[in-house]
C-alpha cells in the first residue's frame, strides 16, 4: 500500500458518537470510531454557500454546508426557546446529543435529565424525559477542533413521519407532505434496521460489482466506507491503495481507500474523484456492509420519505 504522506487526512470526524441499537431484549450504546477521508486526487463539488431568496420556498430553512472539507449539514435553530444553537442533522445517530457545557450540575452521568427543547424553525421537541439525549464533552476534539458548542446533533428520528426535501441546489431543508409529483427523482426503499436508515448501494471497482446494503450517514463527510470482510468478500486488490490513519469519537484505526469507477444508488450515480474505504482488520464492524456519507449525497437534492420510509435522488444543478 501507498503511504498516507499526502493522501487520507484524520481530519476530526463527525460520524462519531454512536448508535442505540436494540440487541433481544436489551439495549446497548455502542461507539463507532467512524472518520473523514480526504483524498488528495478528490474533486469537491463548487457550489455556492449562500442561497438567494428567491431560491427558498416559502417554510423551508437554510443551512450551512461546507462542499470542500467538513461537509456536515448545519441547521439553525433555537435551545429552549432562547438560546441559538446549530443542529447537525446526524442520520447515523441513534440519540440527540448535546455539549455538557449545557448540563446542569446534577447531571453528572452523560444523561440529559432536565428537559431540553429543540426547535427548528416549526418544527420542535422536547429531549430529557420520554425522548432520550446525551452531554458530549465539552473538550473533546469534535468541539475543539471541528465544532462549536452551539452545535447539537440531532437523529433522523428529529423527522421521523415527515417527508423532509434536503436541498444541495439551494441548500435549504424543509417539509413537504406528497411525492406524488416529483420530477426528475429515482427512489430505493428504505429499511429501518437496527434504528439505521439502512439502503443498497453498488460500487464499481476494479471491474467488478460490489453489491451491499449501507446506512445513510449525514454525519460521515466521505463516500462509502465499508467493513474489511467486504474487500475480502470481493477479492479486493490493495496494493496500490492509499493508506491512512484516522480517528473517531474515541480511537483511531488505519484505513485503506481507492479510487471507484462508479458509485450507484438506484438510477443515481456518481464517477470521477469519489472513493471507496474499508477498514483495517482490527477496526470494529459497522453495521451492515458499512455506510454512505455526504460527499456521495452533496451530488444530489434529496428528499428522505420518513412516512413511507424511501430515499429519493436527483442530479444537483451545479453552478457552473
Amino acid at each position: 500500500m501507498k503511504s498516507d504522506f499526502c493522501s487520507l487526512l484524520a481530519f476530526p470526524a463527525i460520524s462519531l458518537l454512536g448508535r442505540i441499537l436494540l440487541a433481544g431484549k436489551f439495549q446497548v450504546f455502542i461507539l463507532f470510531p467512524l472518520f473523514v477521508f480526504l483524498s488528495c486526487t478528490g474533486k469537491s463539488i463548487n457550489v455556492a454557500s449562500e442561497s438567494g431568496n428567491d431560491s427558498i420556498p416559502e417554510g423551508a430553512i437554510p443551512f450551512e454546508y461546507d462542499f470542500k472539507m467538513k461537509k456536515v449539514i448545519l441547521i439553525p435553530g433555537l435551545l429552549d426557546d432562547s438560546i441559538p444553537m446549530k443542529y447537525l442533522l446526524e442520520t447515523g445517530l441513534g440519540v440527540t446529543v448535546f455539549s455538557d457545557s449545557f448540563a446542569y450540575d446534577f447531571e453528572d452521568d452523560g444523561r440529559v435529565q432536565k428537559l431540553k427543547t429543540i426547535q427548528i424553525g416549526k418544527w420542535k421537541k422536547s429531549y430529557g424525559n420520554s425522548l432520550k439525549a446525551n452531554y458530549l464533552d465539552k473538550n473533546n476534539y469534535i468541539y475543539k477542533n471541528f465544532l462549536e458548542e452551539q452545535v447539537a446533533f440531532i437523529p433522523w428520528h428529529f423527522f421521523d413521519k415527515k417527508i423532509i426535501e434536503i436541498s444541495f441546489t439551494h441548500q435549504y431543508i424543509r417539509e413537504i407532505f406528497t411525492t406524488k409529483n416529483l420530477s426528475g427523482y429515482d427512489s430505493v426503499k428504505i429499511t429501518i434496521d437496527s434504528g439505521l436508515l439502512k439502503i443498497p448501494v453498488s460500487v464499481f471497482l476494479q471491474g467488478k460489482k460490489i453489491n451491499e446494503f449501507v446506512f445513510i450517514d449525514t454525519g460521515s463527510n466521505g463516500d462509502v466506507s465499508l467493513n474489511y470482510n467486504i474487500s475480502l468478500k470481493y477479492k479486493i486488490n490493495t496494493e496500490n491503495a492509499t493508506q491512512g490513519r484516522l480517528r473517531g469519537y474515541s480511537v483511531a484505526h488505519s484505513r485503506f481507500s481507492l479510487p471507484a469507477d462508479t458509485i450507484k444508488v438506484g438510477r443515481n450515480f456518481v464517477t470521477t474523484g469519489h472513493y471507496i474505504s474499508f477498514a483495517s482488520e482490527k477496526a470494529q464492524l459497522m453495521p451492515f456492509g458499512g455506510l454512505i456519507g455526504t460527499r456521495f449525497f452533496e451530488n444530489f437534492d434529496v428528499i428522505l420519505d420518513l412516512k413511507n420510509y424511501y430515499l429519493y435522488l436527483k442530479p444537483v444543478k451545479r453552478n457552473n
